[in-house]
């Protein structure tokens, strides 16, 4: 009788394993972002939050695209001041950015990204990294690139 009972559990629990698809559920990374946050190369601090400069006067132009301004987001949290751009995804390759602050340019970025997908999931992740005329720091703890401006 246990033998009956045990081989017909194990049927049942192989027959609905069989439905189950591995990938019903959402692991996919979605779009990438970029965090900056602009620093005075002597003090490190940012040059937002001394007042030194407004947001306002910050324009970000993609020259590739006919020098269309590139939308950004401006947060403000934990003592910390930073942009936002993206979002960057599985369409997004390349990307070059020049700076400006006060119709002045502070400096450019260049971007490559690429997609990693395996049998269920697609992640977009950054491949390359670059600014010119400008040094920076990358902190891994809060992901925030850290570019160092001369006043």
């Amino acid at each position: 009788m246990k033998f009956k009972a045990l081989t017909f559990l194990s049927l049942v629990l192989f027959f609905i394993s069989c439905g189950v698809n591995p990938c019903d559920y959402n692991c996919n990374s979605g779009p990438l972002y970029i965090y900056f946050d602009l620093l005075d190369e002597d003090s490190r601090e940012s040059i937002f939050k001394s007042g030194n400069y407004n947001i306002d006067n910050l324009t970000i132009l993609d020259p590739n695209n006919e020098n269309d301004p590139v939308e950004f987001d401006f947060m403000t949290e934990n003592d910390l001041y930073y942009l936002v751009i993206g979002p960057f995804d599985q369409d997004t390759e390349v990307a070059n950015y020049s700076f400006f602050l006060e119709d002045e340019l502070m400096f450019n970025i260049m971007l490559n990204t690429s997609t990693i997908k395996d049998i269920c999931c697609s992640n977009v992740v950054l491949e390359d990294f670059n600014v010119s005329g400008s040094d920076y720091e990358f902190d891994e703890t809060s992901g925030i690139f850290k570019i160092l401006i001369s006043l």
